[in-house]
């Protein structure tokens, strides 16, 4: 899956919620082993704003296992995301720049 961005919605803490716009893409890859019913994947996404919010990318990986065909799965993923910008974190980081880290675990049920 290829994918390009709009607009996104900005949340960051001390901003207001308003649009921001720029230039971004996503990719994701993965491969179904179908005698496992396990499925790794990896995601890149990237983001360059055209105003102060500055630029972000993602990496994410993850594997999902399948049971009732694709009906239902269960995912856990790890994703880090590094900003151009400081958003927020560490106040000795005088970097100006941010990371953060996320372990996701979700599932997936179709009716």
């Amino acid at each position: 899956m290829v994918g390009a961005s709009g607009p996104v919605r900005s949340g960051l803490p001390g901003h207001e919620m308003n649009d921001t716009e720029g230039k971004g893409g996503y990719a994701q890859i993965g491969y179904y082993f179908t005698d496992w019913k396990v499925q790794p994947w990896v995601a890149y996404e990237r983001w360059n704003a055209t105003d102060s919010f500055g630029r972000w990318y993602a990496y994410r990986l993850g594997l999902s296992y399948f049971f009732k065909g694709h009906d239902a799965n269960i995912k856990l993923g790890y994703e880090r995301v590094n900003t151009e910008k400081d958003i927020g974190s560490s106040p000795s980081s005088n970097s100006g720049k941010d990371s953060i880290n996320t372990f996701v675990l979700g599932f997936y049920l179709r009716f």
